[in-house]
């Protein structure tokens, strides 16, 4: 009992697999050209045995009436590269046409077999059936489907001959009144054999291009490490350039530093020298009755504040100078009563070179 059971579930799992393995491969054929799809699917010999279309009496194309024995002898000359295509007239195929949702294209298929059972007195597994679009160039938002359906006792006795003489079944085609075959399969996909040379080519292909494709992705790995050694090799490099580089930056620096406070000392010097030297140019050149409140020195421009008991001749002594020009108000003069003094703004530039910004306010008045 066990071991029927495990016969039972081998069966359906090889069912299944076979089934995937055929609609991967009509997926794959509508995505090649046509020309190359129909070259894909003939055989190196094809034994055509035609039903005929008011009896059960079936025909080879080239040998007269269909016997067993003609299938034995087919099969022994041509051994793997043999296969056969039973051809059914349209006219012993019941037709059903049906209207399905565009969005149910890739479930056609089992959507049919599903509505006969529900509709007619036929069963999935009695059966032959296929189904083709009528209108392939429609592009609505439906289908219109035909389903070619034929009971399986119609062809029993031919499948059985075929597969005694060892030859695969490769389809079941249906043909119109002048013969020409439709593009309708009644073979379900996981029934479908191919001639054992087809198929052995086909593993030696697949067999190639998961090769190739390992040896690709060896290759991609290589490569791949090889990069990835580069990359460490060049951070490596990278790190002691940017180490060397902050080194540098640090040395660099320091010397900067060093460099300032070096002349830092003759820098005072020359501001005290140039302030000094400013101030007694300004004590020489004002009368007495002047005084000096607030002095500014922003980078060679002076402005001076004060008080004086006649502002108005200071700017005519001050341009003098060698050393002062533009010399000019930097605000109106403004008069103190009650002291009798004018208040004053002077602004002028000197010629004695740049000076920092500098404020000196005067502990007495001259």
């Amino acid at each position: 009992m066990l071991h029927s059971v495990n016969s039972f579930r081998a069966a359906i799992l090889n069912s299944a697999v076979l089934d995937h393995w055929a609609t991967l491969h009509e997926w794959i054929g509508t995505r090649l050209p046509p020309a190359l799809v129909r070259a894909w699917r003939m055989d190196p010999r094809e034994l055509v045995i035609a039903l005929d279309p008011t009896s059960d009496k079936a025909t080879v194309t080239d040998a007269g009436l269909a016997a067993p024995e003609y299938f034995r002898q087919t099969a022994s000359r041509f051994g793997p590269l043999l296969s056969a295509t039973i051809r059914v007239p349209v006219q012993r195929c019941l037709l059903r046409d049906l209207t399905l949702p565009r969005a149910a294209a890739t479930r056609i298929g089992s959507i049919l077999d599903i509505d006969m059972e529900r509709t007619t007195p036929f069963r999935s597994k009695d059966v032959y059936s296929g189904w083709s679009i009528i209108d392939p160039g429609h592009t609505g938002l439906t289908l219109a489907v035909r389903q070619y359906i034929v009971k399986r006792h119609v062809l029993d006795r031919i499948v059985s001959e075929v597969a005694a003489a060892g030859i695969p079944l490769k389809s079941i085609a249906v043909v119109d009144a002048l013969g020409r075959e439709l593009d309708v399969d009644l073979l379900r996909p996981a029934e479908r054999r191919r001639a054992r040379i087809t198929v052995w080519l086909a593993r030696a292909a697949i067999a190639g291009a998961i090769a190739s494709a390992l040896g690709s992705a060896c290759y991609v790995t290589l490569a791949i490490q090889n990069l990835q050694s580069a990359l460490v090799l060049a951070d490596s490099d990278i790190q002691q350039v940017t180490t060397r580089v902050q080194s540098l930056r640090r040395t660099q620096n320091e010397a900067a530093t060093s460099a300032a406070l070096m002349l830092q000392p003759r820098q005072m010097k020359i501001e005290r020298t140039s302030a000094l030297a400013l101030w007694n140019e300004l004590s020489q050149r004002l009368p007495d009755s002047t005084w000096i409140t607030e002095f500014r020195v922003d980078d060679g421009n002076v402005q001076i504040d004060g008080q004086s008991t006649n502002a108005s001749e200071l700017v005519s002594l001050l341009n003098a100078s060698k050393q002062f020009t533009n010399v000019a108000f930097a605000s109106p003069v403004t008069r103190d009563p009650q002291r009798s003094v004018e208040r004053f703004q002077i602004k002028f530039q000197i010629n004695t070179g740049r000076l920092n910004s500098a404020r000196i306010t005067p502990e007495a008045s001259k």
